[in-house]
């Protein structure tokens, strides 16, 4: 027979194994056999079930990455231009608003724009009006007369009006000028001891 703990062959009436002293009383007396295998049946038998394809995994969508934001970089001096500043725009000056008058003026040329038509009496004078206007103030007299109509005749060119009364008021003051210069002069004179002047 042989031992079961340490399978060593020991007599047939021995009480206890002679190698290790276990006990083998109520033990097989033969050598333990290896477990039958199942027997396999002669029927094919039908193949395991295949397991189901795993699942495509989602994308996780990633965080976009941290901005990162450009450090300041210090000028140096092989970056600083030395250009001028840039000159300042020029100042605006304020248009100059026109009187009643000239403002009156101006819708004949207006109106001029949008008709194509000007009136005979804002046209220019030519240069041969100008010369027959210098002869006729040239004659004594009638170039008072002259002046007095071209001012106040409503018929009568722009340029050549504006011309006449300026030429008017020029006239008038000379007149009041001189008249006190020479009164001033006769005044003078008259308080002269020893001078008998006509009062």
């Amino acid at each position: 027979m042989f031992c079961s703990n340490c399978g060593r062959q020991t007599p047939a009436n021995a009480p206890f194994c002679e190698g290790c002293g276990a006990k083998l009383g109520g033990l097989p007396t033969s050598q333990p056999s290896a477990p039958a295998l199942p027997a396999r049946s002669a029927t094919p038998t039908s193949p395991p079930p295949m397991p189901p394809p795993p699942r495509p995994r989602q994308p996780v969508a990633s965080a976009p990455p941290p901005y990162a934001y450009p450090r300041p970089q210090s000028p140096s001096i092989s970056t600083v231009s030395h250009a001028p500043p840039p000159a300042p725009p020029p100042p605006v000056m304020p248009q100059p608003i026109p009187s009643p008058r000239a403002a009156s003026a101006l819708i004949p040329c207006a109106m001029q724009g949008m008709t194509g038509e000007m009136p005979d009496r804002l046209k220019p004078m030519s240069t041969g009006h100008y010369l027959l206007t210098f002869i006729l103030l040239a004659i004594p007299f009638l170039n008072i007369v002259f002046l007095f109509v071209w001012s106040f005749s409503s018929a009568t060119n722009a340029n050549k009006q504006n011309m006449s009364r300026a030429i008017l008021i020029t006239m008038v003051i000379s007149v009041i000028f001189w008249g006190v210069i020479l009164y001033a002069a006769y005044r003078g004179l008259v308080a002269m001891p020893g001078l008998r002047l006509p009062i």
